[in-house]
């Protein structure tokens, strides 16, 4: 077979090349590479150890990236298709898998550097030569930021089916990307592939929708990223890369995970169930479209990837219960198999994710003839259910697309209880990979003795085991902060914690009183008085009283006629006295007695403390008593 002249096109605007901004920073933050840098410190993987083949586009008359650029200081390239110069956009790519302060592999020294015309035909894919398969690819990740086409379906399918032998034989994680512009087509060449993972951008300016090769109507893309240098799909294909090389030196490092080390479907299940969707309001799916038409499973999330990766390969089981974040690698059966796991009492499992993937086979269809490239994709299906022990209860959810080869379960909140995932195929043999889990959220109760006398954050709500979490008391204007209660103590109002379980905390706030006849410096200003509060409590009010006497009465100095006013009258012949008098809610009375005036003052027996709905007593006198005094006392609790 002869092929045509392949027709290609860099995915990247080259007026970019000159005029990208750099945002390290910020995109390292939006995908967790910086809190999960945070979190490990000096054990996080950087991809030391994994190699990285790069196919590229020429630009003039070069395709590898500037090895003589200080990002790629102590890079290793290797011209796998000739000689050639310093390419722009090859060195951007790499920089954004590799560089030494862009890169989210920072570690990879070891790039094959391929151009592309030369990478499908006689210089890897051997598309064309019937008697030829693919090289094998040593490297473990390979990097496709370009677009194409032969002009013809058929040939278009053979390189993509000689692509994803490739993956399925070598089990490298391959990363293609998408055109640029949201009203470009998809391109042909290499994101309709079943096998690799395909890139788009968070902006949606990208070439999102449907295939037409192998098979129409598959969402492409399955995942974006932004990049170091701005919302490219060529650079994005490099950072999603070097999150692929991240993993896979952490899965070299620990025995447990010989899984995910040259099983491509195990990278491709943990970056897409770890890729989060809350940037995207928008983001959909259904039982039928297990992911996003223009987002795919969502934006790069390396620190989610990362923790289901540590959380280990679990095989399914009808009677071991499983963690509720973790992976497997499996073959499919005659029966479906299944995943038991619970939701603590009182915890949360947020923003919960499965993803399960699984290669297209391609086989040689007439062996001995040269090679005929013949195609299965099994049909896989995912779906979660309530469980009751090891029995199936409710469906709550499933993926059953009959052309993907990925499905995709996603709920925001997956509340305490028990669950099991289900997988189910329609053909036996088929390797898989499934990833699942969220993120466990401690309920906390937060609240104040007293509403208006302070706040406590953080607010009531669901957050995340593990976190570190600063609880403040912060005490409203004169009032002052007493002690936390619950499951804190102390008088600190700000205490830093790691949150491991569900908490109840209550912040006490006291009043703020002045040193001399005790009154709360809020009533003082509630009345106008904000400032020398010590002082002016002596001042009298409109109505003649001193203010600190004002406060203790519950009257209002700014007004004349609030007056503590205590009366009396007799009744039948002068033997029953009846004292009356006005009363303010919170306050208590008490009506002491004396034959002095001046002096020897005692509480009147049976009103003392008189509660503020009580406003008369009265006092039954003899002839031959003594002239007698009375006196009001109006006081707090």
């Amino acid at each position: 077979m002869t092929f045509r002249q392949l027709l290609f096109r860099i995915g990247f605007h080259l007026i970019l090349l000159g005029t990208g901004i750099v945002c390290l920073g910020g995109v390292k933050d939006d995908i967790g590479w910086t809190a999960l840098q945070t979190e490990l410190g000096g054990v996080m993987p950087l991809g030391v150890g994994i190699g990285i083949s790069q196919v590229e586009a020429l630009v003039g008359t070069d395709y590898a990236a500037d090895a003589a650029d200080p990002e790629l200081s102590g890079k290793t390239i290797t011209l796998k298709s000739g000689a050639s110069g310093a390419s722009g956009h090859a060195t951007f790519v790499a920089r954004n898998y590799c560089g030494i302060t862009s890169g989210v592999a920072p570690g990879i020294t070891q790039i094959d550097a391929y151009e592309v015309s030369l990478w499908v035909q006689t210089g890897f894919l051997h598309a064309g030569n019937s008697g030829a398969a693919p090289n094998i690819e040593s490297r473990r990740v390979e990097n496709h930021s370009w677009i194409g086409n032969f002009g013809s379906q058929s040939l278009d399918e053979e390189v993509l089916r000689r692509f994803d032998y490739s993956i399925q034989r070598d089990g490298f994680v391959a990363i293609v990307g998408l055109n640029n512009g949201s009203a470009n087509p998809l391109p042909e060449l290499m994101s309709q592939s079943y096998n690799s993972i395909s890139i788009g951008v968070p902006n949606g300016n990208h070439s999102a929708g449907l295939t037409t090769n192998d098979v129409a109507g598959r969402i492409k893309p399955e995942i974006v990223v932004s990049s170091a240098y701005g919302d490219t799909v060529s650079y994005a294909c490099g950072v999603v890369s070097g999150a692929a090389a991240l993993l896979l030196q952490k899965a070299d490092a620990t025995p447990t995970l010989v899984n995910a080390r040259t099983n491509s479907e195990v990278i491709k299940a943990l970056l897409l169930a770890g890729a989060t969707k809350s940037q995207f309001p928008g983001w959909a799916r259904t039982s039928t479209q297990p992911i996003s038409l223009v987002y795919g499973a969502g934006q790069l999330n390396v620190q989610n990837s990362y923790h289901l990766l540590v959380a280990g390969e679990q095989a399914s089981s009808s009677s071991v219960t499983l963690s509720n974040r973790g992976w497997d690698f499996a073959t499919t059966t005659a029966s479906s198999v299944r995943y038991f796991f619970d939701v603590p009492a009182g915890y949360a499992l947020t923003n919960f994710s499965v993803i399960l993937t699984w290669n297209r086979k391609i086989t040689d269809s007439n062996p001995g003839r040269g090679f005929t490239w013949a195609a299965t994709v099994a049909d896989l299906n995912l779906r979660l259910y309530n469980a009751t022990g090891f029995t199936l209860g409710t469906q709550l959810d499933g993926s059953l697309s009959t052309i993907q080869n990925v499905e995709h379960i996603f709920t925001n909140t997956l509340p305490a209880g028990r669950y099991v995932l289900e997988v189910s195929s329609d053909s036996p043999s088929t390797d898989y990979a499934l990833a699942w889990g969220g993120t466990l959220q401690a309920q906390i109760f937060t609240s104040v003795n007293q509403v208006g006398w302070g706040t406590v954050n953080p607010p009531p709500g669901n957050y995340t085991l593990g976190t570190p979490m600063t609880f403040i008391a912060t005490p409203a204007t004169y009032f002052l902060f007493s002690n936390w209660s619950g499951n804190l103590s102390g008088t600190n109002s700000s205490i830093l914690l790691t949150v491991n379980s569900n908490m109840t905390v209550a912040a006490a706030f006291k009043e703020k009183f002045t040193t001399n006849h005790p009154t709360p410096y809020w009533w003082l200003g509630s009345y106008g008085y904000t400032s020398n509060q010590e002082s002016v409590i002596t001042n009298l009010g409109a109505n003649g009283f001193p203010l600190w006497q004002s406060y203790i009465a519950g009257l209002v100095p700014t007004n004349p006629a609030s007056q503590l006013k205590f009366v009396s009258h007799f009744l039948l012949q002068k033997t029953n006295l009846v004292m009356n008098w006005n009363t303010v809610t919170g306050r208590l009375y008490t009506i002491w007695s004396s034959t002095n005036e001046l002096i020897h003052y005692a509480p009147q027996a049976g009103a003392s403390n008189l509660p503020a709905t009580v406003q008369a007593f009265t006092n039954q006198i003899s002839p031959e008593s003594l002239r007698t005094f009375y006196r009001l006392d109006a006081h707090l609790p």
